[in-house]
């Protein structure tokens, strides 16, 4: 009988190897932390029930309208804020900063809001406080519709609104989008802010 003398340095590198790629193995099953994802690609802002409380995105607006050339100068930018969940209800921070500048001389950032909530939020339940103490849908000038908006002013639509950040403002507060049911995951999509007062001696506004 013929006896193979393996060397132990051979028998401890392949129990090295082999716990090299246990430990990999176990690297990749465990879940990382979830975020909210804004794709400015398709400019859907994705969270899901997994999400963790504290992770937030940052959207960048500027003085674009679908039915009007931009306006130079107009900029803003709204951060949410993941808070958790209550029951089927996903709460957020909200800060939405005024940052127009030259050639604007003034301008008000008074609402901001969404086209799309998927699935569709139940707006009696939803609520908004803070700079922004109303929440509404509707009509949004440019010609959309937004199924969700977060407003100062009147609750009956998206359309009429008072007050908010001037330019180099911010306001902030708490946001929470209520679902009849469940959902592991919620879709944001146009994301949109609406500017009023606008003063620019330089444009002729």
């Amino acid at each position: 009988m013929r006896v193979t003398h393996v060397p132990l340095e051979t028998i401890i590198m392949k129990r090295l190897v082999h716990t090299a790629i246990a430990a990999a193995a176990l690297a990749v099953s465990a879940p990382a932390p979830a975020a909210i994802i804004f794709d400015i690609n398709t400019g859907l802002l994705t969270v899901d029930s997994n999400t963790t409380v504290g992770q937030s995105a940052t959207i960048n607006f500027n003085g674009f309208s679908p039915n009007n050339p931009p306006i130079a100068g107009l900029s803003s930018s709204l951060t949410l804020t993941f808070q958790g969940m209550s029951g089927n209800n996903y709460l957020f921070n909200y800060l939405l900063t005024n940052t127009s500048g030259s050639p604007i001389d003034a301008a008000r950032v008074t609402e901001f809001g969404f086209t799309s909530v998927t699935p569709n939020p139940i707006l009696a339940n939803s609520s908004v406080n803070g700079a922004f103490g109303t929440i509404s849908s509707g009509n949004f000038p440019g010609g959309a519709d937004l199924e969700l908006c977060a407003k100062v002013g009147q609750n009956n639509n998206c359309a009429g609104s008072q007050g908010g950040p001037g330019v180099g403002q911010s306001g902030s507060g708490a946001l929470t989008i209520a679902f009849g049911s469940l959902n592991t995951q919620i879709v944001l999509g146009g994301l949109a802010v609406r500017y009023q007062g606008i003063d620019s001696a330089a444009l002729g506004i």
